[in-house]
């Protein structure tokens, strides 16, 4: 649960892996033995120390109410894990990484909290700071159009969310508030993108001007 002790932890291992290739290869049995104990000491993390509270909407809203504040403490607890886990990459296969980063953690606990919160800023910054931990290695081999199958979820999140945004603000008068909603959609659409989502991208496209899609989407 130590960011400071991950990252030290992966930058001694990555340092390792760099200059003794040939004793920190997979084969190795002591380095096996090594990175077995990693991976145990991260399931042992997501079976005993995670835990996301589950609260009806009508007492999140209060935003001073201690049921709010715990589930904002808890939700970036696991943010801070879900990024520790993924120091490793490289070192654990991508397999491992991605069973325990998004199968234990991210579709188990986090989108969770993502799922009862209210659609909004809070909710698209959260989104944006998953997005950006997760590893650009995971996408390098996959087309543009389908993400991983283990990014489903995150990724049905992130148009519902953009959907609701937009749904709110139909009819907003408020020139302000009308611009902040775009801006909103053109986040969301941008981390579907970067994930190689481009399939849940296009189903909120229609909301978007042609001007505005050239931004997000890459030639």
């Amino acid at each position: 649960m130590s960011a400071q002790q991950s990252r030290r932890l992966a930058r001694l291992l990555h340092k390792m892996a760099a200059e003794f290739p040939t004793a920190m290869a997979a084969e190795t049995r002591t380095a096996a033995t090594l990175l077995r104990g990693v991976a145990a000491r991260v399931r042992r993390t997501l079976d005993d120390d995670v835990y996301m509270p589950l609260y009806p909407r009508s007492i999140l809203g209060n935003r001073a109410s201690g049921a709010y504040q715990f589930l904002q403490r808890q939700f970036w607890s696991c943010y801070k894990l879900l990024a520790n886990i993924t120091l490793f990459t490289g070192l654990l296969s991508n397999s491992a990484i991605q069973q325990m980063a998004l199968d234990g953690l991210l579709n188990r606990y986090i989108l969770l909290a993502l799922q009862n919160s209210d659609p909004g800023g809070d909710t698209v910054d959260k989104c944006k700071a998953i997005v950006g931990c997760l590893p650009k290695s995971w996408f390098a081999h996959l087309g543009a159009d389908h993400t991983l199958p283990r990014l489903e979820p995150l990724c049905r999140l992130l148009a519902h969310v953009a959907s609701s945004i937009d749904a709110q603000a139909l009819g907003n008068k408020d020139m302000a508030t009308r611009q902040e909603t775009r801006d909103q959609m053109k986040q969301l659409m941008r981390m579907m993108v970067t994930v190689h989502a481009m399939d849940h991208a296009l189903n909120v496209s229609n909301k978007m001007s042609l001007k505005e899609l050239k931004n997000i989407v890459p030639d």
